[in-house]
């Protein structure tokens, strides 16, 4: 027969707890192996399905006068080609935590790592994010949970052979939500999604010099996005505004910085990676520049720099950084 997997309910009474039942929607069992539930009743759970994009998805039913609604799919703004596995919800449904299953994006290749999504005050949901290499490492996190006042985050670390649990207190998680998450970006800066509103930190590949930050930001109602990067050890700053360019209809930039240097040009997107190619006005000379911006596995960022000499382009340096909260520090 076929094998299912169903969510089942019991009532607290005066002698303990009443018979677990199956819950039900519209006459049909609830199928789910992880639910989740959120204080105004709101069922969420990973469900495999014959309309999912991938293996296993998260669907939603709502609590409405002592029953289940029908569970909805929560589309492609939360589901991926991939599979949706364990997860859990914050109890006012702010943001929901996954078990993301052989996805190319966790950290060595790990079979799972755990991604957070926000839910925006229109009720739509973020791009999804990787909780960082504090808590996702080279073997695999799932079984995400939250304690019932939501002051900690439970999760199993598993290596092959030995599972543990693991805590944190869950203000991790609410740094990593994205600043100006309810400004709506310029869909023509799409490229820029997965970076604005975030920070990180890190610096020079092989190197002990200082540290640097780089902070991405949605600004004018979400016509352009802004980065800066900031070496306060050496007192640099340098910022960059990227907009649509009505008149070359193409995604431009302009930056400056404390050194006086003024750096015009336009962006491209290629394998998935920002690429910033532009011509640097210094003081007293002139050079070409592209910058390319990759996010890696478990939600660090590289920052590939090259000049452009003698008819080609020479590699330059290359930097490296892990994510930090929204406060930046």
């Amino acid at each position: 027969r076929e094998e299912r997997s169903l969510i089942l309910s019991a009532t607290r009474t005066e002698d303990g707890w009443s018979t677990p039942r199956p819950d039900d929607s519209g006459g049909e069992n609830l199928l789910s192996r992880y639910p989740g539930v959120t204080a105004d009743g709101t069922l969420y759970n990973p469900h495999s399905s014959p309309v999912n994009v991938g293996e296993s998805e998260l669907f939603r039913a709502r609590w409405t006068d002592g029953a289940f609604e029908t569970p909805e799919q929560l589309g492609a703004e939360v589901n991926t080609p991939y599979i949706e596995g364990y997860m859990c919800v914050a109890a006012d449904a702010s943001f929901v935590v996954v078990a993301g299953w052989r996805r190319p994006e966790n950290v060595a290749g790990a079979s799972s790592d755990l991604y957070i999504r926000f839910r925006r005050s229109d009720g739509s949901w973020s791009l999804q994010i990787n909780l960082g290499p504090e808590i996702n490492t080279v073997i695999s996190e799932n079984c995400p949970t939250l304690s019932p006042d939501g002051r900690y985050f439970f999760f199993q670390r598993y290596d092959g052979e030995r599972s543990d649990i693991w805590w944190v207190d869950a203000a991790v998680l609410e740094e990593l939500r994205p600043r100006n998450l309810d400004v709506a970006l310029d869909s023509r800066l799409e490229p820029f999604a997965e970076l604005a509103g975030r920070s990180w930190r890190g610096g020079y590949v092989g190197s002990d010099g200082p540290a640097i930050d780089h902070h991405w930001d949605v600004g004018l109602d979400g016509h352009t996005v802004t980065r800066r990067i900031d070496v306060p050890e050496a007192g640099f700053l340098d910022e960059t505004r990227i907009f649509w360019d009505w008149a070359a209809e193409r995604i431009a930039f302009v930056s400056l910085n404390t050194r006086g240097i003024v750096t015009r040009g336009t962006v491209e997107t290629s394998e998935g990676n920002v690429v910033m190619q532009g011509t640097d006005h210094w003081p007293d000379h002139v050079t070409e520049s592209r910058r390319t911006i990759e996010l890696l596995p478990g939600g660090r960022m590289r920052d590939v720099y090259e000049r452009y000499e003698a008819g080609k382009w020479v590699p330059g340096h290359v930097q490296e950084f892990a994510p930090l909260g929204r406060s930046g520090d």
